[in-house]
């Protein structure tokens, strides 16, 4: 599957998909109202009762286009409140563009929640019998927005204490990390299809097929106490995970997949994943 035929089938499959599918398209018009109209209304707004109003107004125009459908109201909820995390992000970013750690911490915003609503999204496109409200990730673990919460805390107790410690270059080292990850994970997304779950399969599907191939051949806030937090507790997750996976892929597919364990690493130090 190479990327010049990704790169021709994903904007087919995606019109394809909101064409079709109710729930994509509600969905993805929740989010990109806020996303737009915050950043173009909110600067020239001086009132915090205009902002409720325009608030409202946004709800509302969301609610026309909704259906009015339980299961549809958990995916544009989730969709509408990542849209205005980056419609805020954006306006903040523009309108106090001459304060660094605004702008930074805008920036980050911006990435979070547009790779929660990208996690949606790349699931409605590449597996959508597995899509559920679930896909936006919101509901990961309490230990992942615990990260996130004391990330916020560090970022902002460090810029009341030290304003002029940040950084642009290790936030744009940060940005590109944002940007290639992204990247990668949303190919291998592409590459894995109806193989790439959120959960841990563990029972193998008709349609699962082994893939070997694409990707699977071969920091913004400048937070230093949590970034050695996470890169621990990171390692440790992915030390468990990988050893699950790996346990079902073996059982699933045999020395198929041994034969692959032995001739690609898992990417990690130290970290052999599952042996037989």
């Amino acid at each position: 599957m190479s990327l010049c035929w990704l790169s021709h089938a994903i904007p087919k499959r995606f019109w394809s998909i909101l064409w079709v599918d109710c729930r994509v398209r509600s969905a993805v018009l929740t989010f990109l109202f806020p996303n737009c109209s915050i950043p173009l209304v909110e600067p020239h707004l001086h009132s915090l009762l205009l902002t409720l109003l325009h608030h409202v107004l946004l709800v509302f125009i969301c609610l026309f286009f909704v259906p009015m459908s339980r299961n549809r109201w958990k995916f544009n909820f989730q969709s509408f409140l990542l849209g205005v995390v980056n419609g805020w992000s954006i306006a903040f970013a523009l309108v106090h563009s001459s304060r660094l750690h605004t702008v930074t911490f805008c920036i980050y915003a911006y990435f979070f929640s547009l790779f929660h609503f990208s996690e949606f999204l790349m699931t409605a496109l590449t597996n959508v019998e597995s899509l559920r409200p679930d896909s936006f990730l919101l509901n990961h673990s309490p230990a992942y927005w615990t990260a996130a919460i004391c990330s916020w805390i560090e970022f902002w107790t460090r810029a009341w204490a030290f304003p002029t410690f940040c950084s642009l270059y290790v936030s744009s080292i940060g940005v590109c990390c944002c940007i290639f990850g992204e990247f990668f994970r949303k190919l291998a997304m592409c590459h894995a299809s109806v193989g790439f779950t959120h959960q841990i399969a563990v029972r193998r599907h008709k349609d699962h097929q082994l893939c070997t191939q694409g990707v699977y051949a071969f920091l913004i806030l400048c937070n230093f106490i949590c970034a050695q937090a996470y890169a621990y507790f990171a390692y440790r997750f992915f030390e468990g995970r990988i050893w699950e996976e790996e346990r079902f892929l073996i059982e699933f597919f045999g020395q198929k997949y041994i034969a692959y364990q032995m001739r690609v690493p898992s990417g990690i130090p130290y970290i052999k994943g599952y042996q037989n």
